[in-house]
Formats: structure tokens, sequence, C-alpha cells
């Protein structure tokens, strides 16, 4: 196979494409206030009332090697509506967009609005796998920023100046890839918020790896990845994500099985979401 084509197939496998460029850094506006009475003691996750966000998301994907062009980079503008339902969240896409400069075509869109999610949670973050009802590019994109509404906190609570650690691992479809996906998490909390309006900031960095299959063309391909993430929340006191943004930095290789021959690829990811309004005001 020649490189071009392995680089060709590649990049429809890992599922990113439009123009040459550079993703923008995301700079979320402040959200609306939820009123709601803020607890007193350690912050937990309290999903009680409905909840819109406006989220984004822009890939850069980059190869190495003979044949590789510039960066591929697409973006995507969207909202989703969280519905809590006991301890679970209901998490469905109502609008999806192309970020400016960024293609998406109808079919994408079309395919991927009223897309869902089931997240189980607990008061101290997930409480079980993810599901999707869908299985496309864009909505396993945006799944990924899905599961950050959900930040994985201390079991007692949260605390001012909180410092915790924790890994975990979970199965994701990176488009053609089955892909499991290791997170090794440090996260950092600053002062805890009583006051409405205000929030408490919550940094995390994580350290990533990603193991994969797929088949492209009859061609069966691997793919290994390391990374990192960080994110940065804005958490709201009476219990819930005000905001995040963050970024992805992972150095990928795809290897085609019959050939041997291994393709470096380089993939940054910025994304954020923000809490517009409470769902019905």
């Amino acid at each position: 196979m020649r490189v071009g084509l392995v680089v060709g197939a590649a990049a429809a496998v890992l599922g990113c494409g439009s123009g040459p460029g550079k993703p923008p850094a995301p700079r979320p506006a402040p959200p609306a206030a939820v009123a709601e009475e803020s607890p007193a003691g350690p912050f937990r996750l309290r999903f009680r009332l409905p909840l819109v966000y406006e989220i984004g998301r822009y890939d850069s994907l980059a190869f190495s090697g003979p044949g590789a062009g510039p960066p591929q980079v697409s973006g995507k503008l969207g909202v989703v509506r969280l519905q809590p339902a006991g301890g679970r969240l209901e998490i469905s896409l109502d609008s999806l967009a192309a970020a400016p400069g960024s293609g998406l075509t109808r079919p994408a869109i079309d395919s991927a609005v009223g897309a869902r999610w089931q997240v189980p949670f607990s008061p101290s973050g997930p409480a079980g796998s993810i599901t999707a009802n869908r299985r496309t590019i864009a909505v396993e994109q945006i799944g990924e920023i899905v599961r950050l509404l959900v930040p994985s906190l201390p079991r007692d609570g949260l605390k001012s100046q909180d410092a915790w650690t924790d890994s975990t691992s979970y199965p994701i479809q990176v488009d053609a890839f089955q892909a499991l996906e290791s997170v090794v998490r440090r996260s950092r909390a600053g002062p805890l918020a009583r006051v409405q309006g205000a929030t408490t900031t919550v940094t995390v960095e994580e350290l990533l790896t990603r193991t994969g299959k797929a088949t492209q063309a009859g061609q069966g391909m691997t793919m290994t990845a390391g990374g990192r993430r960080q994110v940065s929340y804005e958490l709201a006191p009476e219990g819930w994500v005000r905001g995040l943004t963050g970024r992805d930095s992972l150095e990928i290789r795809v290897t085609v099985v019959a050939t041997g021959q291994p393709i470096p690829v380089h993939w940054r990811t910025t994304f954020f979401a923000r809490l517009r309004a409470p769902s019905g005001r």
C-alpha cells in the first residue's frame, strides 16, 4: 500500500477532516446564574434541575512522514440538554453546526442531532459506563465532552484546596477503532465557593493511553496513543458544572497490520462547555 493511501485511510479512520489551520483556544462566556440554595459542607454533585450547555470542539490532525500534508482541522459547535433521572443523567444533543472556517456536511449533522447519552452518576462523580444511542464521528467526539460534565471528586466530598488522584479506564469508539482509554488523573481545587454566582475552580491533569483496532478499505489497522489532557472546571456551589475548558495532546501510532507500516499522527484538541440556562426558563 502506498504511503499516501495509508495516510488517507488513517485520516478517514480517525475521523478528522477539513481545511488546514490551527484550532483556536475556546473562550467560554460567563453563564447565566442558577437560583437555588447553596448547600453547606463539602461540594458534591447535585443535579436537580434540567440544564443546557453550549459546547465546542476543535480538532487538528497532523501526519508525519512522506505524503503528509498540512494539518486537517475541524470544528463543531452544539447545544446539549441535561435532564436528571434518578441516579443517572439523560443528555441529548439538541443542535450541531460547523465552527467558523470548518466544514460539516448536512448528513453528518442530521445523523448526530437527537443523539442521547445515559450517564450514571453519584455525588462524587461517574458511577458506571456511559451509553449512547448512536455511533457517528460527531456523536463520538461530542460524547467526550459529555463525559467531562460529570467530574471525578473525592469520595467524602470536595473541600477547599483539596488535591487528589484517581485512575479509570473505559471503552471508546474512535470512528472505526474499537478502543480502550485509560486515564491517570491528578486534580486540585481552589477555595470552595459558598456565595451564589461564585464558582469553585478545579484543575485536572490527565495522562491518557489508548489502544484499539479497526479495518479500513479491507486493511486491518491497530492504534496506540499516549498523551495528556488538561481540564479547568468552574463548579457552581449548588452542585453542578457551570463551565469547563480543556485541551488534549495525543501522539498516535496507526499501524497497517499486513505491512507493519507505522503512521505517526499528532492529534490536538481544544474544547469547552458553558452553562447557558436551566431548561424550561
